[in-house]
């Protein structure tokens, strides 16, 4: 296996710091509804400028957010003013996050392209009001430090998942994920542990 060293993006935000404050000094400087609007600033791009406004925009809507948040291309951010957010995390090209029942993400998360992270349900009970009608449930949804989430994967509303966890590409998630476990499936299953000993023993269990 051929590995490459990468050049990492926090060592690029170093080299053109002063550049990114003035960028973030303007953005907040300027409305509220203005702000909102540049968290979409040239949506197909992923060039420097374009993230730098996306991260400048979401410090100013977020209802906290850390530092070296790196939003890609085509991602969504339906009410910004719910998420909390912390540092070094990447939120990668056509991603959804529903935060009107309030995401959490810590630190040192990365979240592949594709990926749907919700805060809402649909209430059903009522079989004479179509399901589209009936009242929204909001469940606050929870990414601790150092997770991976894959490629395609859905995070359903109301879920921890536990400070370095892994979610395998394509995996849906309903129930908590303990930490440093390592998940995949529909429904996702634990697989494994990142610890030497597994506390299941090796075996998966519907998470």
């Amino acid at each position: 296996m051929i590995t490459t060293k990468r050049i990492r993006g926090r060592d690029i935000v170093a080299r053109f710091q002063p550049v990114l404050t003035l960028v973030e000094n303007t953005v907040h400087a300027l409305p509220r509804n203005l702000q909102r609007r540049l968290l979409g600033f040239q949506r197909l791009s992923d060039g420097y400028i374009a993230r730098a406004v996306r991260f400048a925009a979401l410090r100013a809507v977020a209802r906290e957010c850390g530092s070296l948040v790196d939003i890609r291309s085509m991602t969504q951010i339906l009410a910004p003013e719910n998420l909390r957010i912390g540092s070094r995390v990447s939120i990668h090209s056509f991603t959804y996050l529903d935060a009107t029942g309030g995401i959490v993400i810590g630190n040192d998360v990365s979240i592949a392209h594709s990926t749907s992270i919700m805060s809402t349900n649909h209430t059903w009970q009522d079989v004479d009001i179509p399901i589209r009608d009936q009242p929204l449930e909001l469940a606050e949804t929870t990414i601790e430090d150092g997770v991976w989430i894959g490629a395609g994967c859905r995070i359903l509303a109301g879920i921890r998942i536990g400070t370095g966890a892994i979610i395998a590409a394509g995996a849906v998630v309903t129930r908590d994920v303990q930490d440093n476990s390592i998940v995949a499936g529909v429904p996702a299953r634990t697989l494994a542990s990142r610890w030497a000993s597994e506390p299941n023993g090796g075996k998966s269990t519907e998470v």
